[in-house]
């Protein structure tokens, strides 16, 4: 009798313990997988200057500018490879108009510049012009 129970006892630790080990590796292969689709975002962001601003405007886009691959899900790494792949990088949204630009430089006696440039680099340009008379 305590052989039987001791028997089922082992039986059904051994059991559970399959299912704990097969839980684990199903765990590491995701976990290796996603490393692999990190890895591949990463490689790709380091060859190409269409993937790195791709990256840049994908994750600008879609998670609030986090650009590190390892904080994103394997999906969303996926989706951005597969873009890559086919041409479909996102590109930047800026468009490209006349700004004036005000100068404080004496010697172009405060005229407005007229540039092209995109909003985003009007402050800039601003600095520089500024701090170059």
């Amino acid at each position: 009798g305590a052989c039987y129970g001791c028997r089922l006892w082992v039986a059904r630790w051994l059991q559970t313990f399959g299912e704990a080990l097969n839980e684990m590796s199903a765990m590491v292969s995701a976990e290796s997988e996603h490393q692999a689709l990190v890895d591949r975002v990463k490689f790709q962001q380091r060859s190409s200057d269409i993937a790195r601003e791709g990256w840049r405007h994908y994750c600008g886009a879609l998670a609030d500018g986090v650009q590190d691959p390892q904080k994103h899900s394997s999906e969303f790494l996926l989706k951005f490879l597969e873009l890559l792949e086919t041409g479909q990088v996102p590109q930047a949204q800026e468009d490209y108009e006349t700004r004036q630009i005000r100068s404080a430089c004496p010697s172009l006696g405060g005229r407005q510049l007229e540039l092209w440039m995109p909003e985003s680099e009007v402050s800039v340009m601003k600095d520089v012009v500024n701090s170059n008379c």
